[in-house]
């Protein structure tokens, strides 16, 4: 199952460590977004390997008082760039949408968004 992270206002972040472990049990894939002051979701996903996920999460700077979701992806449903590759725009967040182009965006700002740990529906191609 995939590891969802939701930041508490005022709490600190997982280590570098901890999420290392996360990213070593759920490796196909992470996203994250935070609240802007405009009351949107900036969503930035299809991390594909940790190092390049470490590097966009440490380059926003989060302090405490940031709301921020962290999503590591394991798998289960969903497109596949060939057997073992996961799809960069399957990992979360989701914008909620029924526009299937925009929910495979990787950098994009929304109202709403969605993150999920399991199947939703049936699933066919690549929606889980």
């Amino acid at each position: 199952m995939c590891i969802a992270i939701l930041s508490e206002h005022g709490v600190g972040y997982p280590t570098e460590e901890v999420f290392r472990r996360c990213w070593n049990k759920n490796p196909h894939g992470a996203g994250y977004a935070y609240l802007t002051t405009k009351d949107t979701w900036k969503v930035k996903k299809g991390l594909m390997t940790f190092d390049a996920f470490w590097k966009s999460y440490q380059a926003e700077q989060f302090k405490k008082e940031h709301l921020v979701i962290i999503h590591f992806r394991w798998g289960t449903s969903g497109k596949k760039i060939d057997a073992k590759t996961p799809f960069p725009g399957c990992t979360h967040p989701f914008p909620i949408t029924n526009d299937n182009d925009y929910l495979m965006c990787t950098d994009f700002e929304d109202k709403n968004i969605i993150v999920h740990n399991g199947v939703v529906g049936t699933g066919t191609d690549f929606l889980s």
